[in-house]
């Protein structure tokens, strides 16, 4: 649907205004400007139904890059390519006139994304219900609040049945009940089959709804892949900037490369899964393991810290599929403290009942300097260092985790 190739653009940036009047007298033969390069030589393609994050800092060229994929703006050198009709939530109010009332707006934006005058009276009334604006609707724009642009604006993109959506940090704005509206919409329009290309900084959001993610840095494309991974460099690079950890990639053990992050003074050197023998799947070790529903399993940890890590945490956190966080734990949380040996190894362990629905689960390591329950510095993180996966004979509860739920019928 989207086929980005070798995309670049550049602005003129003038010391001051005269400087633009000397630009074209000179025609060239001088330059009075300098360059600013927000997007570098980016390619990238999505497909039909594909659900793409597109994450960086504030700066990074995210917006100046979907203003290029919308045809707001024209690129530099390279080329864009969409193939369908594509409609996008970027700035707030952007392409609304602030004098005209919510109704004209609404009646322009639709016309220029697409919409026929049938079409249009057809999903008139669905996108006025869904805005929630009321009477506003026949106010100028300039008289909405921030909450009720969005909603307008959102509300016409999601009705014009585009074969893309291009959302830019829009849902940020509006309350969690509409917040919760659009997400609901949003998912409808993915069943559907629509291609969405989707800004936040929302890092749950992202892994709960992208199949996956962009990466930019300074104006170039940096990661495209996995949205777990892709996520969680982008925030341990911004962690990065504010401390002295840096992120790395190394392996643990020969034949398996974990994504890590952390510093020189720390490492998890080791993590054994294990399951008791209480059900059929038997006894087992290793860093993936299959267990039953209610099954007990035993995390095993082994990590090494230098004598600047004064107070040494361990927490393990039990993640989906999508990165969800389901359950953290540390030795903090059960009145421990980690003894390190004469050699700095530092080792504890960890269990857990399984009451999780059937499925593949990970597991993220931690190891902190916690001086305190606020202030805590990232010595080393693993990213799905170990993962397992929940069976059943048959289902005995809904959604994710199993709160031992009782009923009673009174006769």
């Amino acid at each position: 649907m989207i086929t980005v190739s070798h995309l670049s653009k550049c602005y003129q940036i003038y010391a001051k205004p005269s400087d633009r009047l000397k630009q074209a007298l000179w025609r060239g033969k001088k330059q009075f400007y300098r360059s600013f390069w927000p997007l570098q030589d980016v390619s990238f393609t999505i497909g039909k139904g594909e659900v793409v994050g597109l994450v960086g800092a504030n700066g990074s060229g995210k917006s100046t890059l979907l203003q290029l994929v919308c045809g707001i703006l024209q690129p530099t050198s390279g080329t864009v390519e969409v193939d369908g009709r594509i409609a996008a939530l970027l700035e707030l109010g952007s392409g609304f006139n602030p004098e005209f009332t919510g109704h004209e707006n609404l009646v322009m934006n639709a016309t220029l994304l697409g919409l026929s005058t049938e079409e249009l009276n057809d999903r008139y009334q669905d996108i006025l219900d869904f805005a929630g604006i009321g009477d506003f609707i026949y106010q100028p724009v300039k008289t909405y609040s921030s909450g009720m642009m969005i909603r307008l604006a959102f509300a016409i993109s999601s009705y014009v049945n585009a074969d893309v959506l291009v959302v830019d940090e829009a849902l940020a704005v509006g309350d969690a009940a509409f917040q919760a509206k659009c997400l609901e919409r949003m998912e409808r329009l993915m069943q559907q089959g629509t291609t969405v290309l989707l800004v936040t900084h929302d890092s749950q959001m992202v892994k709960k709804y992208c199949d996956r993610v962009l990466y930019l840095r300074q104006g170039q494309l940096v990661f495209d892949g996995d949205a777990e991974e892709g996520t969680e460099l982008y925030l341990a690079e911004s962690r990065e900037q504010a401390t002295t950890s840096h992120a790395i990639s190394r392996k643990i053990s020969e034949g398996d490369a974990a994504l890590a992050f952390g510093t020189a003074h720390g490492e998890i050197t080791e993590v054994i899964l294990s399951a008791d023998s209480s059900c059929s799947v038997g006894e087992q070790r290793g860093r993936s393991i299959v267990v039953k529903q209610g099954q007990r399993i035993t995390l095993d940890i082994h990590a090494w810290a230098d004598e600047t890590v004064k107070s040494p945490s361990i927490q393990m956190t039990v993640r989906d599929q999508r990165g969800y966080n389901l359950y953290g734990f540390n030795q903090r949380y059960a009145g421990k403290k980690l003894v390190r040996d004469d050699q700095g190894m530092l080792y504890v362990r960890y269990s857990f009942t399984a009451r999780l629905q059937v499925g593949q689960y990970v597991i993220t390591v931690r190891l902190d300097d916690s001086t305190s329950s606020t202030e805590v510095k990232r010595v080393d993180r693993r990213v799905g260092i170990a993962d397992f996966i929940v069976s059943a004979p048959e289902q005995t509860f809904d959604a994710v985790l199993d709160l031992d739920g009782a009923c009673e019928v009174p006769h």
